[in-house]
């Protein structure tokens, strides 16, 4: 299989159940599915493949996603 685009993009999680205020997950974004790459403290989104489009993920009100370069 061939990539043909190899986005990284970050996941801040804002709504987390506990007073820490900001998460974030570096993820891979291969055309339009994501992966995780690492993950802290919430062992199980840990090397989990997320099978959702980027868009979806932004339609989360407790998401929101920025793009890095």
């Amino acid at each position: 299989m061939a990539l043909d685009t190899l986005k990284v993009t970050t996941i801040f999680y804002t709504n987390f159940p506990i007073k820490i205020s900001f998460f974030f997950f570096p993820i891979i974004v291969i055309g339009e599915h994501v992966y995780l790459c690492l993950c802290f403290t919430t062992i199980w989104l840990c090397w989990k493949g997320i099978d959702e489009q980027v868009e979806d993920l932004g339609n989360q009100n407790k998401y929101k996603t920025t793009q890095v370069l």
